[in-house]
């Protein structure tokens, strides 16, 4: 099995050395799952389950595009965030909430500046 595996990897490496990383992106993007697909792995010890979150932020470093794929995410969870913080203080806990979101917005304005800090004068 290991030959055989082995064969595989120096045809697809022999491809890549070939044609560059655009003669195999074709093929990755084919097999590769989005986020929040669930996917199951067979080893020896039984199936697993699960989300593919994973896979997603290899495929997206592979492509040079992690910062972004990074950045997607918390960008969603802070939407989620402010989704649930708005419900709850439409419930009741209304202090809790504004201040949870002049929190969430003191760390994007953090988060939006912070490259200054880092870029010489």
């Amino acid at each position: 099995m290991l030959l055989v595996w082995a064969a595989a990897l120096r045809a697809r490496l022999a491809e890549l050395e070939s044609g560059g990383i655009h003669a195999i992106v074709a093929d990755w993007r084919r097999h590769s799952v989005g986020l929040g697909t669930m996917v199951s792995v067979t080893s020896p010890s039984g199936t697993f389950g699960g989300l593919a979150v994973a896979m997603l932020c290899v495929e997206a470093f592979a492509q040079r595009h992690l910062l972004q794929f990074v950045a997607g995410l918390l960008g969603a969870a802070a939407v989620a965030l402010v989704a649930f913080l708005a419900i709850e203080a439409v419930i009741g806990h209304w202090r809790l909430a504004v201040a949870s979101l002049l929190i969430l917005a003191a760390v994007a304005l953090l988060l939006a500046n912070i490259r200054g800090f880092f870029v010489k004068r």
